[in-house]
């Protein structure tokens, strides 16, 4: 007792004053001492700063231990300090169990901004760049003809119904590991599809994530290594000190996480979203028929002539974002901001829910309503690079750390929803049954997927 009592003394009289008559930013109540806010944000703080911000406005802070976090819950705070002021803005902590788990030595995801995140950005932009994409295409393909074929036969033999979650795992699994390694496991009963999916269990397992996570991937890159995915135009293999082996093992750590996982679960939320309501089935039906027809499944060049697909996936996008808190920004240095004061390694996270569920921008928020971006030509890629009070939604960051998988994403989330559609009629196994319950989600991996349905 006496321990603690000296060390919250100590605390109080070396906490730092905003200097030159700044304002410290405001608080929500219930600080606690030593452990700060940790308890009142420590389940669904997205819900919880989205209450806050109706008394304390659009920013304010929150002390978790010894740090600070900043919540920004509106774009006007997302502009000014992560894409304006993003050179002060764009690096990351170490801080949180998740990022030290997976991010032993270098990971490109969790990287602060320093030299070797420089160096290495443009190699892995060069993965995700619109010509890369289109390069990809076969074997989009290739996942996407499985996936419809697994989901066909599991809607025959599962009479009950079933939740895909398994099934968009697995599918988009393959094609971020084709692209990082050129290969791909062999089916969902494959060891190493079984063993990578354990890792989503960071809450259960997290001593242990780390080095199996390593194994499984030093697996993957055995296999590039053996293959002529692993050599140079000269045909010569990957040495110990190749730049294209360090990127490999420290791109798959972050990437094939954010992307295969947030993919998954946003291809899950619109199959709940989707299932209750037939209209908005009917009309992509007649817009699939009317472009594609009955012959041939759809293409990545038939998306720019189908544009209430286009709508679904940006709705789902802006409706369910599967990382509702993003992935935290860190600030390198004190900053002052509308006379406020930001101190140096405070942590700011972007409130996604609050940014995509803006009452102001979006009328019915809690709705799912592809109309909204009919008139949207452009793609969250491309408006994602503009101002932001022109995008679509937030749900891939923003700033310098906007995530580096946005094409691939959007691509993926377009061809397969368009394919879904063409190919199914999506059912509850009753009509007896109560429609989908779309206000529950709970978090599985790093990412947060609507409550199991079937």
């Amino acid at each position: 007792v006496v321990f603690f009592v000296i060390f919250y003394l100590k605390k109080l009289t070396t906490q730092k004053i905003p200097p030159n008559g700044l304002m410290p930013l405001p608080e929500p109540p219930g600080k606690m001492p030593l452990i700060g806010h940790a308890l009142v944000a420590a389940y669904e703080l997205h819900l919880k700063c989205f209450e806050w911000q109706k008394t304390l406005g659009d920013i304010f802070m929150l002390h978790v231990g010894k740090r600070t976090v900043i919540i920004l819950n509106s774009q006007k705070h997302v502009s000014e300090l992560l894409q304006k002021r993003g050179v002060k803005y764009s690096s990351r902590s170490h801080s949180f169990l998740f990022w030290e788990t997976f991010g032993r030595k270098h990971d490109y995801i969790a990287a602060p901004y320093n030299k070797w995140f420089k160096k290495i950005m443009p190699l892995v932009h060069g993965l995700f760049s619109q010509q890369k994409i289109e390069d990809y295409l076969d074997f989009i393909y290739e996942c996407r003809y499985e996936l419809l074929k697994i989901l066909a036969e599991d809607s025959l033999s599962e009479t009950n119904g079933f939740f895909p979650r398994d099934q968009f795992h697995y599918t988009t699994l393959n094609v971020i590991l084709n692209i990082v390694f050129g290969t791909r496991t062999k089916g969902m009963t494959d060891p190493l599809y079984k063993k990578s999916c354990r890792n989503r269990w960071l809450h259960k397992r997290a001593n242990d994530t780390a080095s199996e996570f390593e194994s499984v991937m030093g697996i993957f890159l055995e296999k590039v290594k053996n293959s002529d995915y692993g050599r140079d135009e000269d045909g010569k293999m990957m040495g110990d000190s190749c730049l294209a082996k360090d990127l490999l093992k420290q791109v798959d750590k972050g990437v094939i996480s954010e992307l295969e996982e947030t993919t998954a679960a946003t291809l899950t939320a619109l199959i709940a979203a989707v299932s209750n309501d037939a209209e908005i089935q009917a009309r992509a039906h007649d817009e699939l028929d009317r472009v594609v027809g009955s012959s041939r499944l759809p293409t990545y060049n038939d998306l720019a002539s189908l544009p209430y697909i286009r709508a679904i996936t940006k709705e789902v996008l802006r409706w369910a974002p599967p990382l509702v808190m993003g992935i935290p920004h860190v600030i390198e240095e004190d900053d002052e901001y509308m006379g406020y004061h930001i101190p140096k390694n405070s942590i700011v996270a972007m409130n996604m829910y609050a940014l995509n569920w803006n009452p102001s921008r979006f009328s019915n928020p809690s709705k799912f309503d592809p109309d909204r971006y009919l008139g949207v030509k452009e793609s969250a890629a491309t408006l994602a690079q503009g101002v932001s009070e022109n995008r679509d939604q937030f749900s891939f960051g923003a700033g310098r750390r906007l995530c580096l998988g946005t094409r691939l994403a959007e691509a993926e989330l377009e061809l397969f929803s368009a394919s879904i559609l063409w190919a199914f009629r999506i059912e509850r196994p009753s009509t007896e049954l109560k429609p989908i319950d779309l206000t529950s989600f709970v978090q599985f991996g790093i990412a947060q997927w609507i409550k199991p349905f079937n």
